[in-house]
C-alpha cells in the first residue's frame, strides 16, 4: 500500500519522465523541420517588384527564356546590334532583374541581358542554388554567340556575384566578371555556425570555386555596406588566383547600386580595357 507521500513521489516522477519525453520529441521534430520545411533556404522566392514596374516604359526589351526543365524565365535585353559584346546581369536577393536596366540606358556601346530567377518577376518555378546556376549557364552559351567576337562579360550584384562567381568558374573565355559588393560564402554572411550551416541548403561558397575563373576580375564594393561586410569581400579577392582591379566607394549596400553615381563607377569597371 502507497501512503499518500510516495503516491505524489510516484506521480511527480512519471510526470517528469513524460515532460522529459515531451521535449525530446519536439526537438527532434523541430530538427527534422529546418531539414525538410522550405525556410531552411535563405533565398527570398519572390522578388520586391513586379516585372510590369519596369515594363511601362521598357516594353519593347521584354525576352522570355525557356529553361532545359522548361521553366520560363523572364527579363530585357538592350540589343545593341550582331557583333555587340553582351554583358550579362545578375540581380540581388530579392531583386528584380529590371535593377540593372540604368546601366543599360547609361551605356549604349554595350548589349545588357538580365533574366529574372525563377519564382521572381513572371519568371516561372521556384527558386534553388543549383537551378540558379545551371541557369546562367544556360543563358550565357545561348547568347555569347550573338555577341561575335566582342565576347560575354557578366555583371553581378551582392546575391548575384554567388551565381556570377559560379558561372565563371565553368565556363571559359569570358571578357570579365565585375562583382559589386561580392561575399565569400552565404554561411559566412549570415553567421551560420554548428548545424544551422550544414542545414540551410543554399551555399553559394564563391570561396571555394574562385581559383578556378581565368577570365579578369574587378571588383566594386561599399566601405559602408553592413550586409556584407568587407571583410568578407576581401576574403573572396584573397582566393582569386589573379589579382583583381578593387574600387572601393562610400557607400552601403544598396546605395551601392541605387545612386547614379554609383552606377557609373560600377560602368567604369565594365567598360575598362581588358
Amino acid at each position: 500500500m502507497l501512503y499518500p507521500s510516495e503516491s505524489n513521489n510516484v506521480f511527480s516522477s512519471k510526470m517528469k519522465k513524460h515532460l522529459i519525453i515531451s521535449i525530446l520529441i519536439i526537438a527532434i521534430l523541430c530538427m527534422v523541420g529546418w531539414v525538410f520545411i522550405p525556410h531552411r533556404s535563405l533565398l527570398a522566392q519572390r522578388s520586391g517588384v513586379s516585372d510590369k514596374h519596369y515594363n511601362r516604359e521598357y516594353l519593347k526589351h521584354y525576352v522570355q527564356f525557356t529553361t532545359s526543365d522548361n521553366e520560363t524565365l523572364t527579363g530585357w535585353f538592350f540589343n545593341r546590334g550582331e557583333g555587340k559584346e553582351i554583358v550579362i546581369c545578375f540581380a540581388g536577393n530579392s531583386c528584380n532583374a529590371g535593377m540593372f536596366i540604368p546601366f543599360a540606358i547609361k551605356d549604349p556601346n554595350r548589349s545588357y541581358l538580365m533574366f529574372n530567377y525563377r519564382g521572381y518577376g513572371n519568371s516561372t518555378g521556384r527558386l534553388e542554388e543549383n537551378n540558379m546556376i545551371v541557369d546562367a549557364c544556360e543563358i550565357i552559351k545561348t547568347y555569347a554567340p550573338k555577341s561575335g567576337e566582342a565576347g560575354v562579360s557578366l555583371l553581378g550584384f551582392s546575391l548575384g556575384t554567388g551565381v556570377a562567381v559560379q558561372a565563371a568558374a565553368k565556363i571559359r573565355n569570358l571578357n570579365r566578371i565585375v562583382l559589386v559588393c561580392p561575399f565569400d560564402s552565404m554561411a559566412s554572411i549570415c553567421n551560420l555556425t554548428g548545424l544551422k550551416k550544414y542545414i540551410v541548403k543554399d551555399h553559394f561558397d564563391s570561396l571555394a570555386v574562385a581559383p578556378l575563373i581565368q577570365c579578369p576580375v574587378y571588383i566594386v564594393y561599399g566601405t559602408e555596406d553592413t550586409i556584407v561586410p568587407p571583410k568578407n569581400t576581401y576574403r573572396l579577392i584573397n582566393a582569386l588566383k589573379k589579382q583583381p582591379r578593387i574600387t572601393s566607394m562610400k557607400a552601403g549596400h544598396t546605395s551601392a547600386v541605387d545612386l547614379p553615381e554609383n552606377q557609373l563607377i560600377i560602368l567604369e569597371s565594365v567598360k575598362a580595357p581588358q
